[in-house]
């Protein structure tokens, strides 16, 4: 079969064949992090201090985030073979969109029990959608002698949007205020259209099923 392909040459010199696997991908581990879901739980502690004035309320609903995002994590594994990887990261990244742009509304009306609730909501879409399913569809989108580069490739990302987030949250709730988590909302529209677009359904299907060409070649 075809050699393995090295990871800085998928990212600097990307077969013609691997384009559109590594765009899918690129965009699915960007996506998980600049969804903002490491805002929730990096600042949720802060976020909920601020809103209901006890840091003992607030750690125990950030231990609450926590939970859930393990559950829904479980859930989402009985349900990715039966519903689709498609599907529930169209769900995932539309349903988180919608919901940011709820969390806006909410820090502008004060409106601080719905808040809580949209944080549990916006925890529980990314753990059956987003969270999971990224690092699942790689295998899938990828052939053989590519994967493992490709896995080397989006973890680096993962990693750098996920330092992005952290360090850059806070300078941007400042600089925004209650309209923080809009770009998290903007974001998440433009990875749902892309996955409703362009990303293919990869359940049940070879990787050459997947995209339609032959991966017979690594140029």
């Amino acid at each position: 079969g075809p050699a393995p392909v090295g990871a800085a040459r998928l990212v600097f010199h990307t077969p013609g064949v691997l384009k559109r696997p590594m765009v899918a991908a690129c965009v699915l581990h960007a996506g998980m992090q600049f969804s903002g879901i490491n805002a929730v739980f990096y600042y949720s502690s802060s976020i909920f201090m601020a809103v209901f004035g006890s840091m003992e309320v607030a750690n125990r609903l950030s231990l609450l985030l926590a939970v859930i995002n393990v559950a829904a994590t479980v859930a989402a594994a009985g349900m990715i073979e039966r519903l689709g990887r498609k599907t529930l990261l169209l769900v995932s990244a539309a349903a988180m969109a919608v919901t940011s742009s709820l969390i806006v509304l909410c820090f502008v009306m004060k409106w601080d029990l719905a808040l809580v609730a949209l944080f549990m909501c916006f925890v529980v879409f990314f753990g059956f959608g987003l969270g999971p399913i990224p690092w699942i569809v790689l295998s899938e989108l990828f052939p053989p002698y590519a994967a493992g580069a490709a896995s080397s490739v989006c973890l680096a990302l993962n990693w750098a949007c996920n330092f992005i987030v952290g360090v850059g949250f806070l300078p941007l709730s400042k600089l925004l205020g209650s309209w923080s988590f809009m770009p998290f909302a903007v974001f998440l529209t433009g990875v749902a259209v892309y996955i409703a677009k362009w990303l293919p359904e990869t359940k049940g299907k070879s990787v050459e099923e997947v995209w339609g060409v032959s991966f017979a070649e690594s140029e």
